[in-house]
């Protein structure tokens, strides 16, 4: 499934995502535009449990923890 990353900002800035998982190994990367504050980003099934969503954009960032269930 995809995994949607809603950021704070409805705009379409430039955004750099990476999701690892709880040992900080890499699942998914994402350099480009958010789409009106949305970016959508493939995960396998093999990617389950606590997922971090490290997110950095022109005027922010954060990371997320996210159980990822699907």
């Amino acid at each position: 499934g995809n995994l949607v990353v809603q950021l704070p900002t409805k705009s379409s800035e430039k955004v750099q995502i990476e999701v690892t998982d709880i040992l900080g190994k890499s699942i998914a990367n994402f350099n480009g535009m958010a789409q009106n504050g949305v970016v959508k980003l493939p995960l396998t099934q093999r990617n389950m449990g606590i997922i971090l969503v490290n997110v950095v954009t022109e005027s922010e960032r954060f990371t997320r923890k996210i159980l990822n269930d699907q």
